[in-house]
């Protein structure tokens, strides 16, 4: 019987470069879309309160 007790190969290799996350720009990101997202609905709420409101105080709310 023929065994073959030889070491794995890692097929990456010994020193393969680790991937840095970005975490500052992620961040950075993601509170810019909020802010944008924010800044729509109070352009909506402005554009369009008026008329909100006089329908929800003639539907009795």
């Amino acid at each position: 019987m023929n065994q073959n007790f030889a070491v794995p190969v890692d097929p990456i290799g010994p020193e393969a470069p680790k991937k840095k996350t970005n975490t500052v720009l992620i961040v950075v990101v993601v509170l810019v879309v909020l802010c944008c997202c924010c800044l729509g609905v109070l352009g909506l709420a402005w554009a369009f309160g008026d008329q909100v409101v006089q329908t929800l105080s003639a539907a009795g709310y």
